[in-house]
């Protein structure tokens, strides 16, 4: 007994592995049974491929006719699409212009204001007769006396003044050397509504002939007045006016050649 159960032990590894082959070669025909109707499946493409209907005519000939349907389509789409990008360009393009030109206007219309004012605000300097000039003329020493006042809202800064006097024969303020002038050297500050009183003496005085001609007016006493100040609104620039007179009976008439004003660039 205990002969034969050692025999048991050592036989039954033998005896399944002899039946592992069985199972595996019953394993492998089967999969070769089952692979075989894939054979036949692929070897029925080719012909099932070649079986395939070809395309009628009439079906490829509709498809033709069909595509070019389609890319109509497209264009007149994409045409009126860049035609409406392209108006909306011109018309944004046109509102810039626009808007350009006016924002020019706008600002020399600005600076037309800021000009007008400046000027408004500068000093205004004008020149009139303080007595009358005849009978100062013919009292003592020959002289004339102007008023000179600035009408403008801000004082004349750095205010100066040079004066002329001549006889002349005739009311063309053309000034020869023996004009009787004088340069008033010290500056001064002339405030609105504060005159000053500007003395021109002819110091070397008259002969009895001129006064005779200047009273039968075939003579002219010719005053010029120049006086400059200071540019409030404009650095290193002066402003200047310039005043031309004659005595006549009643007063005093106006020398065109000198009645102005201006501006000038302050000498260094």
């Amino acid at each position: 007994m205990i002969g034969l159960l050692i025999l048991f032990l050592l036989f039954p590894s033998q005896n399944s592995t002899s039946l592992h082959p069985q199972e595996k070669s019953h394993t492998t025909d089967h999969r070769s049974e089952t692979r075989a109707p894939d054979k036949q499946a692929n070897a029925a493409v080719p012909s099932e491929e070649r079986k395939e209907p070809s395309i009628a005519p009439e079906k490829a000939a509709s498809d033709e006719h069909a595509r070019p349907t389609k890319g109509f389509d497209y264009i007149f789409w994409g045409f009126w699409t860049n035609f409406i990008l392209g108006l909306a360009t011109l018309v944004i393009a046109i509102f810039a212009v626009v808007q350009a030109i006016a924002a020019r206007d706008n600002a020399g219309a600005a600076r037309v204001n800021a000009e007008v004012l400046m000027e408004s605000q500068r000093p205004r300097i004008v020149a009139e007769a303080d007595e009358q000039p005849s009978k100062t003329f013919a009292e003592g020493t020959p002289r004339v006396k102007l008023r000179v006042i600035n009408n403008g809202p801000l004082p004349a800064t750095e205010y100066s003044y040079e004066s002329w006097i001549e006889v002349l024969a005739d009311t063309s303020g053309d000034f020869t050397s023996a004009a009787d002038h004088h340069k008033d050297n010290v500056t001064s500050v002339l405030y609105p509504g504060s005159p000053q009183i500007v003395n021109i003496p002819l110091r070397k005085g008259v002969s009895n002939e001129e006064a005779f001609e200047v009273r039968k007016l075939r003579k002219h006493v010719c005053i010029r007045l120049y006086v400059e100040y200071k540019d409030p609104f404009v650095p290193n620039r002066r402003c200047y006016s310039n005043f031309g007179f004659y005595i006549i009976p009643g007063g005093l008439g106006f020398l065109e050649k000198h009645n102005s004003v201006g501006y000038k660039e302050k000498e260094a």
